[in-house]
């Protein structure tokens, strides 16, 4: 199963490299290769550890995996699958997660597999998703904090808070770009018109969004 797994990953790889990042593909060669030695090695129970008791093993098991996807991807790699599709997907669109993803595609194959099995099973596996995405998206964030200060509704100045790693993977040019746009934004004290290169349209994006929700909240107090 550890090898299927890796080869399954290999045209994901190269999404990650091409919408992604290099420091981000080689830190997720790592994890996958890691993943895939454990899977190979790491036996199969031959009885279930939870017993009969179907339901604390999707809520045990949804947080354990959930925890195992959302730690990597808060420090900037995957362990492969999904989570590389949905990290592209989240640059494309502000308010997605890997978590959301997750609970969709499994939700639409479970839809499926009400044809093919019971509906308890059916049932314990969209529990088990539900916790699953929930584990992940409370792990992993890709928020971006930005300070805006504003003195007599004159912008002064625009900075961040704290960037954690997975931030920084996802967007390598953050400090560079922000520092671009601050300089816009100070001297014409306006969102409007700001420009920036196609190679950095995400991260600008992104820190516009952020430094808007940051202004609002400034104007608001």
């Amino acid at each position: 199963s550890g090898v299927i797994y890796y080869l399954l990953n290999v045209p994901l790889f190269i999404l990650a490299v091409k919408k992604i990042g290099r420091i981000f593909f080689l830190k997720t060669v790592i994890c996958v290769t890691a993943m895939t030695t454990f899977l190979s090695v790491i036996p199969i129970p031959a009885a279930p550890i939870m017993g009969e008791d179907v339901l604390a093993s999707c809520l045990i098991g949804g947080i354990i995996c959930g925890a195992g996807i959302g730690i990597p991807l808060r420090m900037g790699c995957s362990g492969g699958g999904m989570d590389i599709l949905g990290l592209a997907l989240i640059k494309w669109k502000k308010d997605f997660s890997i978590g959301k993803m997750n609970l969709m595609v499994n939700a639409a194959l479970y839809g499926i597999c009400l044809f093919l099995f019971d509906i308890p099973t059916v049932i314990y596996s969209l529990i088990y998703a539900a916790v699953n995405s929930t584990a992940v998206d409370r792990l992993h964030s890709q928020n971006i904090n930005v300070e805006v200060a504003v003195d007599a509704d004159k912008i002064n100045s625009v900075s961040f808070v704290s960037l954690d790693e997975a931030v920084t993977t996802m967007y390598p040019l953050m400090q560079p770009v922000l520092q671009d746009l601050e300089s816009q934004i100070v001297n014409g004290q306006s969102l409007e018109n700001l420009s920036y290169s196609m190679e950095t349209r995400y991260t600008s994006q992104a820190l516009i969004n952020a430094i808007e929700t940051a202004l609002n909240k400034a104007k608001s107090k």
